[in-house]
């Protein structure tokens, strides 16, 4: 699944610098750039395919059969060529074939979807949330009543529920604190919950992370 995700990651840099270099293609065909503009994304075309080129280099190098690869990514090859001088110009369409990155991190949006639908419902993801959220909530609103009459200014919602949350997680920066026998009683009730709902999450990611693993 890491791997997956390393391979989604490099997929959306390829596809963010084959986007700018399709922008780049179009200003220039649909624009008059000054000599100045033609110097600078020149440049930046020239560091686009160098990293193209060097991407097609490594996965060339670490692949098993380097054969099958090259013939089913030789079109990457195309896209790594610079186009900085007259000589090369009439290439300049070959820009776009970076774009086919995207068709390959459509592919891979949809596995990871997928992965994360079968995390989501064998954890109990939304369940656990939904109810951490709604016991932070009435922590907030409980703290607030008995707490905002303790002093003259006294505890907004906002800071009920900052308070909740960092006595939920075991934080307790100690910013907010309970002074009353009520507010005390909520803490007690969220520091408890808390430390349950975030156990019972961490072991059911640990149990799904251990039966994937096998699986």
């Amino acid at each position: 699944m890491l791997g997956g995700l390393f391979t989604i990651a490099d997929d959306v840099l390829m596809i963010i610098l084959a986007v700018v270099s399709a922008g780049i293609l179009v200003f220039e065909l649909s624009g008059a750039p000054s000599p100045t503009e033609v110097a600078v994304l020149d440049h930046i075309d020239l560091g686009i395919a160098a990293v193209f080129l060097c991407e097609f280099s490594i996965k060339l190098f670490t692949a098993r059969d380097k054969r099958k690869f090259f013939r089913t990514h030789w079109w990457e090859l195309l896209a790594s060529i610079p186009i900085t001088n007259p000589t090369t110009q009439a290439l300049r369409i070959l820009r776009l074939l970076r774009l086919v990155r995207l068709l390959r991190l459509n592919e891979g949006i949809g596995e990871i979807l997928d992965y994360l639908e079968k995390f989501a419902a064998n954890t109990h993801l939304v369940l656990i949330s939904m109810v951490w959220g709604l016991i932070a909530l009435a922590g907030a609103g409980s703290f607030f009543l008995f707490e905002k009459s303790t002093i003259v200014h006294g505890p907004t919602l906002f800071d009920s529920f900052w308070w909740a949350i960092s006595t939920m997680t075991t934080v307790g920066y100690g910013d907010i604190y309970p002074k009353t026998v009520g507010g005390r009683m909520v803490g007690i009730f969220l520091m408890l919950s808390g430390i349950g709902t975030t156990g019972i999450f961490t072991a059911s990611i640990a149990s799904f992370l251990v039966r994937d693993g096998r699986k």
